[in-house]
């Protein structure tokens, strides 16, 4: 198993599923006490999810879990809370099919490719199970959904100045429609929202912003005034 550009993507099939995540959740205990997990809406996100948790409790690693969470704040939650990694399953613009990993070091950022060259040789290895002791899952979803909205309006408000208007939101049907919205509201903006409901089929559209797939959501901004 090997890393791309940004992570680990495959289709879920025989080759990829909650077998997969439970091996990662060896490799992973091997070189961290505690870490964040989140994912995103997709159909298999939730099951990954569980499987990859259920083995780091197994190995003795406390859980940080924040159930659906865009990457960036899984980057936040791993150095508000100090863990030593952070996981998000998610294929990030990739079609339905598809799922994979993003694994993010303790300093809230993509791990160096030496760092991936080390877990890439851990995924070769027989790994015994360590079972030394079982690992505390804590929900941590909503503090850390409260924490990085506040903290991303504090950013916003110090950086920039900028006057309210209407704007037009498109998450395609992914997660960040559980944070996006809010965010701008708070800072005084009227928002308009399209396939704003989370669904990993991606109904509204796939989730890859090439013009052709956006081009008709610019088009309404006109007649909205956005």
């Amino acid at each position: 198993m090997r890393f791309g550009t940004a992570g680990i993507r495959k289709i879920v099939s025989e080759e990829f599923n909650e077998s997969t995540m439970d091996f990662i959740a060896t490799v992973l205990s091997r070189i961290s006490n505690t870490v964040v997990v989140g994912h995103d809406g997709r159909i298999h996100s939730d099951s990954l999810s569980r499987a990859l948790i259920s083995g780091l409790k197994r190995e003795g690693v406390d859980v940080l879990f924040l159930g659906l969470a865009p990457t960036p704040v899984i980057s936040f939650a791993v150095k508000y809370f100090g863990a030593d990694l952070g996981v998000a399953i998610t294929a990030s613009h990739n079609p339905a099919e598809y799922n994979g990993i993003k694994i993010i070091g303790k300093d809230g950022r993509d791990l160096r490719r030496d760092e991936e060259i080390k877990l890439e040789e851990l995924f070769q290895k027989k790994l015994q199970r360590k079972y030394l002791y079982t690992g505390r899952i804590i929900n941590a979803s909503e503090i850390i959904r409260e924490e990085y909205i506040e903290y991303v309006l504090r950013f916003v408000e110090k950086a920039f100045t900028v006057e309210p208007c209407r704007v037009l939101f498109d998450p395609a049907n992914g997660v960040t429609a559980l944070y996006t919205p809010k965010i701008l509201s708070e800072l005084g903006h009227t928002v308009i929202t399209v396939n704003s409901h989370i669904d990993g089929r991606f109904p509204g559209r796939t989730p890859e912003p090439s013009e052709h797939n956006i081009m008709k959501y610019i088009r309404l901004m006109k007649p909205t005034g956005t």
